[in-house]
C-alpha cells in the first residue's frame, strides 16, 4: 500500500458549534465511504478536545458539549480520528486563535491514497470556506505595515507642532493612536480562528464601534481640517 499526507494551514474562519457539528458529520458519515472502512471504526476512534484558558475538555462528540456558545477564553478546538489496522487512516482538524496552530492534517496508507486524501481535503474545505473571515489581515499585515504607518506619523506630527499647526498635529496624533491600536489589539479583538463566545460577541461590537468611529474621524476630522485649509487659502 502507498502512503500520502496532506498538512495545510487553514484559512481564518468563524467557528461556532454548528460548523463543528457539520464537519463532525462529514468525518463520521462521508469519510468511511471514501477510504473504505466501517463507520463504527471511526466512531470508536473519534474524539474532540476544546481548550480554553482554564484547561481542556475531551468529548466523544460535539453534541456532548452542553452550551450553545463556547466558553470565554477558548483557544483551540482539535478533533478527528486515527485508525491503525491493516491500513492507516488519520484525519485531524485544529482551529486555533493563532495562525500557526490552525491546521488540517490528513494521512492515508491505503490504495489510491492521494486521490482519497485530496477528496477528503476538498470536502472539509467546502464546509470551512462558507465561514471565512478577514481576520488573517490582523495577523499577517496589520502588525507590520499598519503599525509602521502609525509610528511613521510621529515625524510629521512633530514637524507640524513645531510649525504651530496644532490642528493637523492633533488630528494626525489621534490617527496614529487609532492605527497603532488596531495593529496591536487587532489580533486579540479578531483572533485567527474566531470562536463563538460571549466575550467575542462583545469584542466584535467594540471593533465595530472603533471602525465606524475611525471612518467618521477620517470624514469629519481630517476632511474638515483639509476643507478649512482650502477655504482659508
Amino acid at each position: 500500500m502507498n502512503e500520502f499526507n496532506i498538512r495545510k494551514d487553514l484559512p481564518s474562519i468563524k467557528v461556532d458549534k454548528e460548523l463543528v457539528n457539520q464537519l463532525e458529520k462529514y468525518i463520521i458519515s462521508d469519510i468511511p465511504e471514501i477510504i473504505g472502512i466501517d463507520k463504527q471504526t471511526i466512531l470508536d476512534n473519534y474524539s474532540i478536545e476544546i481548550v480554553d484558558s482554564l484547561g481542556s475538555g475531551k468529548f466523544n462528540s460535539i453534541s456532548e458539549f452542553p452550551l450553545s456558545l463556547f466558553q470565554d477564553g477558548t483557544k483551540e478546538i482539535n478533533f478527528g480520528f486515527s485508525v491503525y489496522n491493516q491500513s492507516f487512516c488519520s484525519v485531524k482538524i485544529s482551529f486555533s486563535v493563532e495562525q500557526y496552530s490552525s491546521k488540517i492534517d490528513i494521512s492515508l496508507k491505503t490504495t489510491n491514497p492521494r486521490e482519497k486524501a485530496q477528496g477528503i481535503y476538498n470536502g472539509i474545505l467546502e464546509h470551512i470556506n462558507q465561514h471565512k473571515t478577514y481576520n488573517f489581515v490582523f495577523h499577517k499585515i496589520f502588525i507590520g505595515i499598519i503599525g509602521g504607518i502609525g509610528i511613521g506619523l510621529i515625524t510629521p506630527i512633530i514637524t507640524l507642532a513645531v510649525d504651530k499647526n496644532y490642528l493637523w498635529a492633533s488630528l494626525l496624533t489621534l490617527a496614529s493612536i487609532i492605527i497603532i491600536f488596531f495593529a496591536y489589539k487587532g489580533p486579540k479583538l479578531k483572533p485567527y480562528s474566531e470562536f463563538s463566545t460571549k466575550r467575542q460577541i462583545r469584542y466584535n461590537r467594540i471593533f465595530s464601534y472603533f471602525i465606524w468611529g475611525f471612518i467618521s474621524y477620517l470624514i469629519f476630522g481630517l476632511g474638515f481640517g483639509l476643507l478649512k485649509d482650502v477655504i482659508i487659502k
